[in-house]
């Protein structure tokens, strides 16, 4: 009965779509502000498209309503960050605020966390260390079109010339405000989500990609002009968190780290689990970890099913990654879909890479060689069994491996160095392989389905996004959120989440 299907997730989105522009026009802006967020979380999680003409629409009808600030002056030495995460290591805070402090821009930053001032972080320390930065948490009690006109407000208020966006797919109030400032600001998409749907494509001036990829699908895809894109590889933060340590099984074991969302380890053969099941056959002193956190009883599941048990172990999520990746042998690389940053911490700290490629979908080396080219991906499991087992015994091998991918990827010097190349000359910093007739990755909508309706994690957001609303707006997902907290014991948390 509550099961999902290709039909009714577009049966939802249109639903989603056809609310908001009623409510719009009735002028009834904050009850639409839900259902626009709603259709892009629906787009998001099950691949429809990449940009929605009506959605990116419906935030320039609701900024219409925006009291505009005119007559303000702009400092050209000013930038404004706005920060939808404000997370260590949960995106690319802190690499590009980094970039623009050493650039010596005067930064506000701006963060949707109302105790991000009272909670220790890196990224809270690095704006501590310098004398130019200024923070505004937005008020929690603030909702809909009263958040977006206190954000551009706080914006325009800050006086900078330059914004950067670093956002989730599906923030509405925020994307309003964007939509309609001054255009003597420009606007910095940083591009997290470069491989799926997201809103504001028509929200700003330059798009910061960090790879091919991303490049392609918004130039042919997200239709942004090619001298607005901005190719800008990335590098991961290593911070000096405390190690936490791992189960006591892995004492004198060979680790093989693993990490990530839990959807991108998903698919109806559970070829990942199979990988990790001839890795752990090549010899008894191999154990994987994972670090990760969402519903774990569906990975506990298949962990059962291929007989992993005490050989696969689940992390949940790690606030002490850098420490992770200095006490493991290699890294294995998620499949179907493969991870960008994890590779990219283990290549910073030497780690070899295992990961199978099906000749479908993105390479880990687009990912990890950003200054040389190295063979990282295998196309059977008999040639990652092989390599581990090589680097078991062959410690020269294993060196060599571990040299060759630390050579590959930047240093941080050498991306503030691209930053403020992007920023003063407006040009790509580093090439762009424009790809005539460039397609992107199918979107496996079974698989997703499958997850979806085994996690209930699509109803949850929703239910999470509608509120008390979801009873009238979608029964079904709330009864589906309800069971799925109870059953993993957060039914006080998300209560208190949404109280009024």
């Amino acid at each position: 009965m509550y099961e999902l299907t290709e039909e009714k997730v577009n049966a939802l989105y249109l639903k989603f779509k056809s609310r908001a522009k009623t409510y719009i026009g009735k002028k009834k802006l904050d009850e639409a502000i839900p259902y626009i967020e709603a259709a892009a979380y629906t787009a998001y999680t099950f691949g429809l498209g990449f940009v929605d003409d009506d959605i990116e629409e419906f935030l320039k009808e609701c900024a219409n309503y925006l009291i505009r600030t005119e007559d303000v002056y702009y400092d050209a030495n000013a930038c404004v960050f706005y920060d939808f995460y404000s997370k260590d290591n949960a995106g690319l805070t802190q690499q590009y605020v980094r970039a623009i402090l050493n650039a010596g821009y005067k930064l506000t930053y701006i963060t949707e966390r109302n105790d991000f001032m009272s909670s220790p972080s890196g990224i809270k320390r690095l704006l501590d260390s310098y004398n130019r930065t200024t923070v505004i948490e937005l008020p929690s009690g603030v909702k809909g079109m009263a958040r977006a006109q206190y954000l551009y407000d706080a914006i325009v208020g800050a006086h900078a010339s330059k914004l950067f966006i670093h956002s989730n797919p599906r923030v509405v109030h925020a994307n309003i405000a964007f939509s309609v400032l001054p255009p003597q600001i420009e606007r910095y998409k940083i591009n997290l989500t470069d491989h799926a749907f997201w809103i504001g494509s028509s929200c700003l001036d330059y798009t910061l990609e960090f790879a091919n990829y991303g490049c392609n699908l918004s130039h042919y895809y997200r239709r942004i002009p090619k001298h607005n894109i901005l190719h800008l590889p990335f590098y991961p933060i290593m911070d000096n968190s405390e190690f936490l340590g791992f189960p006591d099984e892995c004492r004198g074991k060979f680790v093989v780290f693993s990490g990530g969302a839990f959807y991108k380890i998903f698919d109806k053969k559970d070829d990942y689990f199979k990988l990790c099941r001839a890795i752990c056959d090549v010899s008894p002193d191999i154990v994987i970890l994972f670090a990760g956190e969402n519903n774990k009883t569906v990975i506990e599941e298949k962990i059962k099913r291929h007989k992993l048990t005490g050989r696969f172990f689940l992390l949940g999520y790690r606030q002490d990654i850098t420490a992770c990746f200095e006490n493991c042998d290699v890294y294995l690389n998620t499949y179907p879909i493969g991870g960008g940053l994890m590779t990219q911490y283990a290549a910073q700290k030497g780690k070899p890479v295992l990961s199978f490629h099906d000749g479908k979908r993105r390479k880990v080396e687009e990912y990890t060689c950003q200054k040389g080219v190295i063979q990282i991906s295998s196309n059977s499991f008999e040639e990652i069994q092989t390599k581990i087992g090589k680097m078991l015994h062959d410690k020269n091998y294993y060196d060599r491996l571990s040299e060759e991918i630390r050579s590959c990827v930047i240093c941080p010097e050498e991306f503030d160095q691209y930053f403020q190349r992007a920023l003063v000359q407006k040009q790509t910093p580093v090439h762009i392989n424009w790809a005539n007739g460039f397609k992107p990755i199918p979107f496996d909508l079974k698989d997703k389905l499958t997850y979806e309706n085994k996690n209930h994690n699509f109803q949850l957001i929703t239910s999470k996004i509608f509120g008390k609303q979801s009873w009238r707006v979608c029964p079904s997902c709330l009864i589906l959120a309800f069971i799925t907290i109870v059953s993993e014991g957060r039914l006080f948390s998300f209560f208190r989440n949404h109280k009024g």
